[in-house]
């Protein structure tokens, strides 16, 4: 399973898969947010491909 690298001024975090979601069971709020964001995301990146 891969690493997740958060990269911040001064410093880079690196997470695997588990531990993010072990964080995310805990905060059910951030979990709802960022899965929000992700579909826009997502909306994003395919609405800039069919442009071209």
């Amino acid at each position: 399973m891969g690493e997740i690298i958060i990269k911040r001024p001064r410093m880079i975090v690196a997470l695997t898969e588990n531990e993010v979601l072990e964080m995310l069971k805990k905060n059910p709020d951030t979990w709802a947010v960022a899965l929000k964001r992700g579909k826009g995301v997502l909306r994003y990146e395919q609405s800039m491909n069919r442009k071209g």
